[in-house]
């Protein structure tokens, strides 16, 4: 990727806003946070990169996530084992439990903690020069691979060795492979440098972040058709990847609840 060095800031004109509260996510969680922190008379900024209607929250139709009342008393808890219970058939509504419960917990939160129009403190000078810079090399990408051939690299790498079924050695195969097309970041490509409608630029961002997607899948993939049992005492982790050039970190699984109302749902065998 032969791009510029460091651009300045005077490169780009931006316009800094303050807020009392930044949500991060137009789905059923984070309209009902919005809505709860707007009715606390917090100014509010709810970020997106899709419309609100792409949001999984779309499928939260009724059926089984419904609260019918009708048998008894409706509970936060129907609502959680819906969720967690993960029907298929999305009469479930999977983010229900975040829309009813953490999005309005959210907005009573920032009710009680934020006040309404107080000053923020200023940022650091260079604050968002990273992102910038990222945005920058990204948009001046000058290498001799197009971001489709690179993102359809990644896809037959993962349909190939990272499906539903698959062995140690087509995930050992694999993530040698995904690191081969990481590589392939340097070499891109951005035809487009405008700053308006750029569809190359926006697909070349979204493949940095899909790249590191993939990685993290690759390497952290489970099941194996190898070893059929499970074997929670030294695999069940989270895995949360900070993706510079290399690594990925875990973080190990807290089997405890932040509630005496409930106990956690203990881990069950995958049967088909």
């Amino acid at each position: 990727m032969d791009a510029i060095a460091t651009p300045s800031r005077a490169a780009y004109g931006f316009v800094d806003h303050t807020y009392d509260v930044v949500v991060v996510g137009a789905g059923g969680a984070g309209l009902r946070a919005t809505l709860g922190m707007g009715a606390a008379h917090l100014k509010t900024a709810c970020i997106t990169k899709v419309f609100p209607t792409r949001s999984h929250t779309v499928a939260a139709q009724g059926g089984i996530g419904a609260a019918l009342g009708n048998m008894g008393e409706d509970d936060w808890r129907w609502h959680m084992y819906d969720t967690v219970k993960g029907p298929d058939c999305r009469l479930g509504t999977y983010s229900l439990l975040d829309l009813v419960v953490f999005g309005r917990a959210a907005a009573l939160r920032a009710a009680e903690v934020v006040p309404p129009g107080a000053s923020q403190p200023p940022l650091p000078s260079r604050a968002g020069e990273n992102a910038l810079d990222r945005f920058d090399h990204t948009r001046h990408a000058d290498g001799g691979t197009s971001v489709a051939a690179l993102r359809l690299e990644i896809q037959r790498t993962m349909q190939t060795h990272a499906v539903v079924f698959r062995s140690s050695f087509s995930l050992k195969d694999g993530v040698e492979k995904m690191r081969r097309v990481w590589g392939g970041l340097s070499d891109m490509e951005v035809a487009d440098r405008s700053l308006i409608w750029n569809s190359d630029l926006a697909e070349a961002l979204e493949l940095q972040n899909l790249m590191a997607n993939a990685m993290a899948t690759m390497v952290s993939a489970e099941a194996h058709d190898d070893y059929p049992e499970r074997d929670d005492a030294n695999w069940m982790q989270h895995t949360l990847a900070w993706c510079d050039s290399q690594g990925d970190v875990y973080r190990p699984v807290r089997m405890q609840t932040l509630t005496n109302e409930v106990s956690v749902f203990p881990p069950r065998t995958r049967v088909y």
